[in-house]
């Protein structure tokens, strides 16, 4: 089988293309990514909103005396960079690693060969139905997440600074497109995961080592891609002001 990422790319666009997709199966991912990975994103996502809310409180008490605008732009910041990267990197350490396990563990016990003899696609059967999974489950929860983040803001700002909320409901500071590039980077990145950890665990060696390398492989190639698309998404929006 083609391992390599053009490769495996064209064939699952061709399965897209022929609507021969295994829906059933898609669902079935999407229900296991979303329900195993929603406390963990939102969990990561609230840590790191109370963080930034932190240090930005102490440096803008120590400089400015104001914390007022800290609501609005942590509103901002966690929409367009902070909720879809924190997204991406969980799914890349939950989705990537177990996908990446389990295609390996397939190839090492012989599974792929056989669904192959049987006249079946390993990439259609194994790998697609994930990466369509983690593209829904990403921009499921992208919107939770962004909530979490900003019921830690506001429970940090009010318990340690005094703030009140409602300088953090400033929807003001966000516009529709905002909104848009939000659940656009977080899909992309939910696809660039699963793809890496795909990758990974087509390419593993069918022993039980080349299992937990695949695994390792799968995470360290996802978090790189999601690091990597991140930055050009920014860096393709900020210039041609899209979306």
């Amino acid at each position: 089988m083609q391992t390599s990422a053009w490769s495996m790319a064209l064939v699952m666009l061709g399965h897209l293309r022929r609507r021969d997709v295994p829906w059933r199966r898609v669902l079935e991912a999407t229900w296991g990514s979303l329900s195993g990975s929603f406390l963990l994103v939102c969990s990561a996502v609230g840590f790191v909103g109370a963080s930034i809310c932190w240090q930005a409180a102490w440096q803008a008490r120590r400089v400015l005396g104001d914390m007022s605008f800290i609501g609005p732009e942590f509103l901002a910041i966690m929409t367009k960079e902070f909720a879809p990267l924190m997204v991406g990197t969980m799914l890349a350490a939950r989705n990537g690693a177990g996908l990446a396990a389990r295609l390996a563990t397939r190839k090492a016990t012989a599974q792929e060969d056989s669904v192959t003899l049987m006249g079946d696609d390993p990439l259609r059967l194994f790998a697609l139905p994930e990466i369509l999974g983690a593209l829904f489950t990403a921009a499921l929860l992208a919107p939770p997440a962004l909530v979490a983040a900003e019921l830690a803001g506001v429970i940090t700002m009010k318990t340690s600074f005094g703030v009140e909320p409602q300088s953090f409901l400033a929807w003001d500071a966000l516009t529709h497109g905002d909104l848009v590039f939000c659940l656009m980077k977080a899909s992309v990145f939910g696809v660039a995961v699963t793809f890496m950890g795909a990758r990974a665990g087509l390419r593993a060696r069918p022993d039980p080592a080349g299992v937990g390398e695949a695994a390792t492989r799968g995470v360290v190639d996802g978090s790189i891609a999601v690091l990597l698309l991140d930055a050009m998404l920014d860096a393709v929006r900020f210039t041609t002001g899209l979306p």
